[in-house]
């Protein structure tokens, strides 16, 4: 008799438990999609979508002058982490943000990512925008490996660049355990979607959770983290990072950039012997170049500290500066 009440007791315990969970997981879908519906309304897109050839991608430009500067984020990164450098930049030449497929408020490409794909991508995106050149591309982390990529292939229009703690196109090859750094990650996607879906994201940035782009302006911070809340942005960040070593592979043969003004800023902690030397490498690619390291940065602070931020905006005032007046950067 007291077994048969205790396994009812655990019965009507189990049921609860189904009941409850249910209940819960019901919330935070509900909670979840009326947040993605705020956040379409509160964050539209700050600049303009272009159609590119069967899907539009976003670009966002201020200011006015030439030669115009083009920002290319880090993997997973858009238009919004830009927004210390943006405005800077802006109050003296005409600077231009744009989203990759996929991130932001680009839509995804029908076609896998890669250096040529992007780079075709951002020429056409360009080009249907109406925004002309000459320009100066500035990349950061992977974005590196792309403005290299369309300075290959539109040599013509490419006048100067910034390299911003950039990707190396052999960093794979000379130290795997780079790669090995997304597996943690990928191994957590599944895990990963099925929170955001029950709006874990939104309820994290709602309670106050912060990342590391915390000391960006308000309004560019809300945006990543309505981003980072999304399925969508977590399924393209995905599918980059499964192609990482592709991606890579196809960059080897950019070649040197000949005189053309080069300014590689490097951060300043975390750096190992093997990141110093991909870095002197990549200044080697220019017979015009600077290396400038910026004390006390990371990776990611260099364009959400405003301080860190300050100092690559001066660095890319520094190349449009040098293009206006023709001097080179080391006499």
């Amino acid at each position: 008799m007291r077994t048969n009440r205790l396994l009812k007791g655990l019965k009507r315990f189990f049921m609860g438990l189904l009941v409850f969970l249910f209940v819960l997981s019901l919330t935070g879908i509900i909670y979840q999609t009326a947040a993605i519906e705020s956040d379409k309304k509160n964050f539209p897109p700050p600049g303009n979508l272009i159609d590119v050839g069967g899907f539009k991608m976003h670009i966002h430009c201020e200011g006015e002058g030439s030669p115009t500067v083009i920002l290319d984020a880090l993997s997973g990164g858009f238009s919004s982490y830009w927004a210390w450098v943006q405005s800077e930049v802006a109050k003296q030449v005409r600077v231009c943000a744009y989203d990759r497929a996929g991130f932001g408020w680009s839509e995804s490409d029908s076609e896998p990512e890669s250096p040529q794909r992007t780079a075709r991508n951002l020429h056409t995106l360009l080009t249907n925008a109406g925004i002309e050149g000459p320009y100066v591309m500035v990349g950061h982390s992977k974005g590196g490996i792309y403005v290299r990529k369309y300075a290959a292939l539109y040599p013509q229009e490419v006048v100067g660049m910034v390299l911003l703690d950039s990707s190396h196109p052999d960093q794979f090859v000379r130290y795997p355990e780079l790669l090995k750094g997304d597996t943690p990650i990928l191994s957590k996607m599944p895990l990963i979607q099925t929170l955001l879906r029950l709006g874990v994201g939104h309820a994290y940035f709602a309670l106050g959770g912060e990342v590391d782009f915390a000391d960006l302006p308000q309004r560019q911070h809300d945006e990543i983290a309505a981003a980072w809340s999304s399925q969508e942005h977590w399924w393209s960040m995905e599918s980059t990072m499964l192609l990482g070593a592709d991606i890579f592979q196809q960059a080897h043969d950019l070649g040197s950039l000949g005189d053309l003004p080069l300014a590689v800023i490097t951060r300043g902690e975390g750096v190992d012997d093997g990141w110093c030397e991909m870095q002197n490498e990549l200044v080697s690619l220019s017979t015009d170049s600077i290396h400038i390291t910026v004390d006390g940065s990371t990776h990611s602070s260099l364009i959400f500290n405003p301080k860190h931020a300050h100092i690559v905006s001066e660095t890319i005032l520094q190349i449009v500066e040098a293009v206006q007046t023709g001097n080179r950067l080391n006499p």
